[in-house]
């Protein structure tokens, strides 16, 4: 090696040094941030952060709507420091930010730390991160494993011995199996890529792809036996989200106007529209491109794409297409640090670190939002998006007062007739968070409560009954008590045009519980 290359070699390795300790600086200062923002924010949980922390109260191998991982989390980390907002969502925090240094990984290996970084600023600038790192939904270990198996399957396709990374990218797929349904798009995409490089093709004669598939799906085992026992409800349950509805031309463009403006707003404008142009691009010049720019137009432009199709025929939820920005992200800061070309769109380069800026001065002020939306006075306005996450503490706290009224207050039990979150938030939020009951007066399972036992231990107990708002207790769960007498109306105002709202009930001498028909309807 001469003097010139062993110079530039330690330079690149400076270099290399230089960018890695930025981006630990990054992530390390937004950790602290988010664990002390955690603890600070004034929200509650909202209504899905509580019907899965009651989840964990039943620990199953599957669940009516999702597979079982968000429970599993939210009970080690309640079990391990209580049943608390903070513990609740501490799990969201950690995966949130595990996965952006997952993208710093990726990016690094991929093209170089200094790429790395950028991949992992954008991520973290989106101000759908802010959400992901803050609510504990089941997007928040789904999107860690999504990142983890892209990051361990481009390496188990780099290297001879490979058989260690398939393995790896097999527990990070199975373990995203386990936390939604979407990470069956992971394998799904990676058996294009093969299809589609020549030089990845011959993958298909070796053991380990085919080691991760059949390992990936070995996951699912429990899951499977569980809707077996359970007449596959999980399966009509997703079903149901991609039933067509007919609908006409101009609500077809409504709708993909609505998913484009609510993807600029979860990924910030400036990104948003990079990652389309440079993955509309991608996809044009696909057989052009190396083969790294091939396999992450695969994992990005192809599905981000296809999900923009299909919001012309249906309404599509904007985190539905989160998982496919992991490789956009990767993709954006490889041709935006000068890795690879893509002809006259080179030009818009210099976009990336002003689309970065916008992105964080997004996240700034929604991490400000909750903080600054009643001293302005638009709390609960129709334009306030924290309204779902507050109130119900004093609903809970207002339940509590209610069943502690009731005339034999020990032997009286709490069921609801009304919708999931009053019956989940008064759970969380009632001091000594009691088992709340359920009755659904609609045909079928409309949740996970439904397919829960209900009081039969508690004949002859009276009953504190929770309705929707003005409406009577259903006729079957009447009967089932002596009388039922109407309490008082439980109101918990959310500014001014908002309110959480039930009807509540004194219901005497539980005769016997009603039977809930528990097909699909």
């Amino acid at each position: 090696m001469t003097q010139l290359e062993k110079h530039t070699s330690e330079n690149n390795q400076e270099n290399a040094r230089l960018w890695r300790r930025r981006t630990l600086c990054l992530l390390g200062g937004l950790f602290v941030f988010r664990l002390i923002y955690l603890a600070v924010v004034p929200l509650d949980l909202i209504h899905d952060e509580s019907y899965y922390w009651d989840w964990t109260r039943h620990l199953d191998w599957g669940y009516y709507s999702k597979p079982p991982m968000i429970a599993w989390v939210i009970g080690l980390s309640t079990w391990l420091g209580g049943s608390t907002v903070y513990m609740v969502r501490l799990p969201a925090v950690l995966f949130g930010t595990g996965g952006l240094w997952i993208i710093y990984c990726l990016a690094a290996h991929m093209y170089n730390p200094r790429a790395g970084f950028w991949a992992a600023a954008i991520a973290a600038c989106a101000p759908g991160n802010v959400a992901l790192n803050l609510l504990m939904t089941i997007d928040a270990p789904f999107l860690f494993f999504w990142s983890a198996a892209l990051y361990c399957v481009w390496r188990a396709l780099n290297q001879e011995n490979n058989d260690r990374w398939w393995a790896l990218a097999a527990v990070a797929t199975g373990l995203g199996l386990l936390s939604k349904q979407t990470m069956f798009g992971l394998p799904a995409l990676l058996g294009i890529f093969v299809l589609v490089s020549a030089t990845d093709r011959r993958q298909l004669e070796k053991p380990g792809i085919w080691l991760y598939g059949v390992g990936s799906l070995l996951f699912l085992t429990p899951v499977v036996w569980w809707n077996v026992n359970n007449g596959w409800i999980t399966l009509e349950h997703t079903r149901g989200h991609f039933e067509q509805k007919s609908i006409d031309l101009t609500r077809r463009l409504t709708i993909s106007g609505e998913y484009l403006l609510g993807q600029g707003g979860v990924i910030s404008p400036i990104t948003c529209l990079l990652i389309a142009v440079i993955t509309f691009v991608g996809l044009l010049l696909f057989f052009k491109l190396p083969r790294r720019e091939r396999f992450l137009i695969c994992f990005s432009g192809l599905p981000l794409w296809a999900v923009f199709v299909l919001s012309f025929t249906q309404r599509v939820e904007p985190n539905w297409p989160a998982p496919f920005y992991t490789a956009g992200i990767v993709l954006l800061a490889g041709w935006g640090t000068y890795a690879f070309s893509l002809g006259r769109v080179d030009r818009l380069r210099g976009w990336m670190a002003p689309g970065v800026a916008v992105g964080a001065a997004f996240c700034a002020a929604a991490y400000a939002l909750p903080f600054v939306v009643e001293p302005m006075g638009i709390a609960g306005a129709s334009f306030d998006p924290t309204f779902r996450l507050r109130g119900w503490q004093e609903y809970g706290q207002q339940l509590e007062a209610e069943f502690r009224s009731m005339p034999n207050p020990e032997k009286t039990i709490i069921v609801s007739s009304a919708s999931r979150e009053y019956t989940s938030g008064g759970a969380f939020y009632s001091p000594g968070q009691p088992t709340i009951y359920t009755y659904s007066n609609l045909r079928g399972v409309t949740s996970q409560y439904d397919l829960w036992e209900g009081p039969v231990d508690k004949i002859g107990c009276d009953a504190l009954i929770l309705t929707h708002h003005g409406k009577p207790v259903p006729p079957k769960l009447l009967a089932a008590f002596e009388t039922v007498e109407p309490c008082r109306d439980l109101i918990v105002p959310i500014g001014k045009d908002r309110r959480l709202a039930v009807s509540l009930w004194h219901g005497r001498h539980l005769n016997g519980w009603p039977v809930t028909e528990t097909t699909y309807p």
